[in-house]
């Protein structure tokens, strides 16, 4: 049994330990952080309130907002030996003030080797289902209906 084993784990025990470490991550230290907001005028915001700048799925249209606001991407090497993990975070930047607004931060592992030799490789993955989310949440948390003083 334990001959058995070890020679299923030792093709596959960097995918196994990669997908463990992954969804560690991702539940520990990927999300989002916002360091300020914006407020807009009530034209960029529906009659519920709902802002009229992002779609359904919570993805921002830059051309409404006139080009003010960039994502910025960045890469960094989280572990790089035998499992590789890095750490993406985007930046959401206003480009009138050159400051960072907030970011989100996500996860990314390269699979094992022995994918390399599939004959349809997949390169990576990601925290499942935190693109949608940590978009939508970034932006509710930045943007803000202006308030009318009076």
């Amino acid at each position: 049994m334990a001959v058995v084993l070890v020679f299923v784990l030792i093709p596959t025990w960097d995918m196994i330990l990669g997908r463990v470490y992954l969804n560690h991550l991702c539940s520990t230290e990927a999300g989002v952080k916002v360091y300020q907001t914006v407020e807009l005028p009530a034209e960029y915001w529906d009659k519920e309130g709902r802002p009229r700048f992002m779609n359904a799925r919570g993805v921002i249209n830059m051309v409404m907002l006139g080009d003010r606001f960039k994502w910025h991407q960045v890469r960094e090497p989280y572990i790089n030996g035998l499992i590789k993990i890095d750490k993406r975070r985007w930046q959401l930047e206003d480009i009138t003030t050159q400051k960072a607004l907030g970011e989100k931060v996500d996860f990314v592992r390269y699979f094992g080797w022995l994918n390399r030799f599939s004959p349809a490789p997949n390169v990576s993955e990601s925290c499942p289902d935190i693109e949608i989310k940590q978009e939508k949440s970034i932006l509710h948390g930045i943007f803000k209906p202006a308030t009318s003083i009076r």
